[in-house]
């Protein structure tokens, strides 16, 4: 599926190709509307921004304002002391290189450059700032050869040499993550990519909402619904989730080993199948779903001509290729998620990292967000919103019910009100379960799990006004 503007050509594709969805091959023609405005909401960023103070908006200028953003900014607001944990896992490797390309040289004012070291440092705290994380950690790759070279040895060889300006830079933005206390994590024999399939896996198991910040396409192989790539592109932050994925890239996320060990790649000198291609390979996954089920298909000769003859005379290239592409998510390492926890520090520590700053020259940074700037203390409510066990707090939702009929106890009642059900962090979704709940099952809702929507009693409404309420909703989802 080809990437596309949700905002102004929904309408259209919708007349040349099917929608797709997590799970399943294809969405029937008539539901490629609703795939369309899920794509329109999230162009807007209205999963992850809220208008607040304490979340800075990120919208499309080319889309026009929802009339019921309002909405969802009353029920997105939630203070990060009030969230469920998120940590945010940045691809240091990649940041560095980045921001090496994209920033002008720059020097401190003993003549070492930093434009790597202050790009990466404003990536981080625009990331901090946007995305409100509770822990933080920076991947980086070890220096050396790593375990996919005892695999295959030509691994990377094709890579241009670091430009002599950034390697001392490599060194630097270590010292600085120490200084400030940014943790960051490297392993012998490892790249960053590893380091953070370890640490994503291990946090969404002990029940972290997990992003990762990188602009390498090889990390959407870790999404899940737990576990959010940011692919940072020109200056935003494009999120990577099990339904916006194939949106934004063409292909499902767990195609893209796959992918890789058909079509290979150039920048990392996996070798892949040749005379396959990137078109040629997500249509061959398309058909047959996986590479085995690709290499069993050729051998019994029901891939005709060239294509089906390239893969059996290069079997084993394949197989290889899909090795070197997977991320290892079982890297050794004796860590804490908690040692990841913001904020980093107190005024104090804050006032010596501005001061060892100014001596690279970086003093425009808003350096402050990640340190506290004065002594807080948590609320008893939000103490108790930090304990909540969410498996505990989720209630059974039978059916969907109706404003007569309750969709978790199944009763006919005739007072009961519309709900959406939200995620972990407190937030709305796309795609997320609306459902009526009658006034004693309404008390099984936790306010921070399931959103009430606004209007009328169920008692004042007429049936006009109810399928007003319902339209608008859908509209959202």
């Amino acid at each position: 599926m080809n990437k596309f503007d949700a905002c102004s050509r929904w309408r259209e594709c919708s007349k040349v190709m099917k929608c797709i969805h997590p799970g399943t091959k294809e969405y029937p023609p008539s539901e490629f509307t609703k795939a369309c405005t899920t794509a329109q909401n999230y162009l807007r960023g209205i999963n992850h921004f809220a208008k607040n103070k304490s979340y800075p908006v990120e919208t499309n200028k080319t889309c026009s304002q929802h009339p019921n953003e309002s909405l969802l900014t009353k029920h997105t607001s939630l203070q990060p002391e009030q969230q469920i944990k998120k940590l945010l896992i940045i691809d240091g490797n990649s940041i560095l290189h980045k921001a090496f390309y994209g920033t002008s040289l720059l020097s401190a004012p003993d003549g070492r450059f930093i434009n790597a070291v202050y790009g990466a440092l404003r990536t981080i705290i625009t990331a901090v700032m946007s995305r409100r994380p509770t822990h933080l950690l920076v991947a980086m790759d070890h220096p050396g050869a790593y375990f996919r070279h005892s695999i295959y040895p030509q691994y990377k060889a094709n890579r241009k040499e670091t430009p002599p300006e950034l390697i001392p830079q490599l060194s630097l933005f270590r010292e600085v993550m120490k200084r400030t206390g940014i943790r960051f994590i490297e392993k012998k024999g490892f790249e960053a990519d590893d380091i953070i399939g370890t640490v994503a896996n291990m946090a969404a198991k002990e029940g972290y909402h997990v992003e990762i910040l990188t602009s390498d396409k090889d990390c959407i192989q870790l999404v899940t619904d737990k576990v959010t790539v940011l692919l940072h592109k020109k200056g935003r932050f494009e999120e990577c989730t099990p339904h916006t994925t194939p949106l934004l890239t063409g292909f499902f996320h767990y195609n893209t080993i796959d992918l890789k060990a058909l079509a290979g790649d150039v920048s990392d000198n996996i070798p892949g199948v040749s005379r396959i291609g990137t078109k040629t390979a997500l249509i061959l996954l398309k058909k047959y779903g996986t590479l085995d089920s690709i290499i069993a298909m050729a051998k019994e000769g029901k891939i005709p001509g060239k294509i089906g003859e390239n893969i059996r005379n290069h079997v084993g290239s394949a197989i290889v290729s899909r090795r070197l592409a997977t991320i290892e998510t079982n890297v050794p390492l004796e860590i804490s998620t908690e040692s990841f926890k913001l904020p980093l520090g107190g005024p104090k520590h804050l006032n010596l990292t501005v001061k060892y700053l100014s001596t690279l020259g970086i003093k425009v940074l808003k350096i402050d967000v990640l340190f506290t700037t004065e002594e807080t203390s948590i609320t008893e409510d939000q103490q108790t919103y930090i304990g909540i066990d969410i498996a505990t707090a989720r209630v059974q939702i039978k059916i969907q019910g109706n404003n007569n009929v309750c969709g978790i106890c199944q009763s006919k009642k005739d007072n009961c009100s519309e709900f959406l059900e939200l995620n972990d962090d407190g937030r709305l979704f796309f795609g997320t379960q609306s459902f009526f709940a009658c006034s004693d099952c309404r008390k099984l809702l936790h306010p921070k799990l399931y959103l009430e929507v606004p209007g009328k009693s169920p008692r004042q409404r007429n049936s006009n006004d109810v399928k007003e309420s319902n339209d608008s909703i859908g509209y959202l989802f």
